[in-house]
C-alpha cells in the first residue's frame, strides 16, 4: 500500500511542478476581474492583458509576439479572429505561439473558469509536450466527465 501512496504523491507532485512552470495569459476578452480571480483561487498562475498592457487597443499580432517570447505563457482567448484573420494567424505561426481558443465568447466567466480548471491538466500537458505554433479548442461541455448510465 505504501508504494501506491508514494506513486500517487509523485504524480501529484509532478502536476504541481508542471502548473508552477506555466502561466495562463487571458486576452482582453477574458481578462475581466471574475475569471482571473476564480482561476487564481484554484491555484493557477494568471496574467491578464489589462494588467500587462496599458493600451487596450494593442494590435493582436503585437501582444501575440510578446507573449510568445515568454515561454511560460499559455494564451487563452475567445477571439476567433486569432485563428481566422490572416494577419493574426501569421503572427501565431511566425512566433510559434500556443493558443487555446474558447469555443464561444458569450458564456459567463464562471462557466469558462470552471472549464479551464477542470481541463487544466490537459491544457498543461499539451502546452508542455507540443511545440508551437498551434491552436487548441477548449469546450465548456464535456461528455467525458460524466459516464453513460449503467444498469445494475
Amino acid at each position: 500500500m505504501a508504494s501506491r501512496r508514494t506513486k500517487l504523491k509523485k504524480q501529484s507532485d509532478t502536476w504541481k511542478l508542471l502548473e508552477a512552470q506555466y502561466r495562463l495569459f487571458l486576452d482582453r476578452n477574458q481578462g475581466s476581474k471574475i475569471m482571473p480571480d476564480l482561476l487564481r483561487k484554484a491555484g493557477l498562475r494568471v496574467v491578464c492583458h489589462s494588467e500587462t498592457y496599458t493600451d487596450d487597443m494593442m494590435a493582436d499580432p503585437d501582444w501575440i509576439a510578446d507573449c510568445s517570447k515568454q515561454v511560460d505563457l499559455i494564451v487563452i482567448t475567445g477571439d476567433k479572429a486569432i485563428e481566422t484573420d490572416p494577419i493574426n494567424r501569421r503572427a501565431v505561426i511566425d512566433c510559434r505561439a500556443k493558443i487555446f481558443l474558447l469555443e464561444e465568447n458569450n458564456s459567463r466567466a464562471i462557466e469558462w473558469a470552471s472549464a479551464i480548471i477542470v481541463a487544466r491538466r490537459r491544457i498543461l500537458e499539451i502546452a508542455h509536450g507540443t511545440d508551437g505554433p498551434f491552436f487548441v479548442s477548449v469546450k465548456k461541455h464535456s461528455r467525458t466527465l460524466v459516464s453513460m448510465p449503467r444498469k445494475p
